[in-house]
């Protein structure tokens, strides 16, 4: 059967719990509320106020037993993403502003460029 675009997994590193590779990847975008939960689940403590940074990092720090420097290096590496997620959305939405003023044929030519 043909996959349809979407999400797909592929194998990146070794064969681990599903839980442990989220911790070895900041938990992706998970929201903070997801994270929190998890952290409690763990036993964590998790006061009110706690930022998502904080509760990642002792998250992860938790699951996967690393250092401080460590688990900076695992948290570090989703705001890169995110960061790069961000200014993809950024660009789009500047592509779809132009959209709104360009010239019939110009426009044409974009949209035939954007579905490829």
């Amino acid at each position: 059967s043909v996959l349809s675009p979407g999400v797909r997994a592929f194998m990146e590193g070794a064969i681990d719990k599903v839980e442990t590779i989220a911790a070895k990847n900041a938990f992706w975008s998970l929201d903070q509320v997801f994270i929190k939960r998890l952290a409690r689940h763990l036993g964590l403590d998790v006061p009110a106020g706690t930022s998502l940074f904080e509760v990642i990092l002792n998250t992860v720090s938790t699951m996967l037993g690393l250092s401080e420097e460590e688990c900076l290096t695992i948290v570090h590496k989703r705001s890169v993403r995110m960061k790069g997620a961000a200014s993809f959305h950024a660009e789009l939405m500047h592509c779809d502003e132009a959209m709104q003023v360009m010239h019939a044929n110009d426009l044409k030519d974009f949209k035939s460029e954007k579905q490829a």
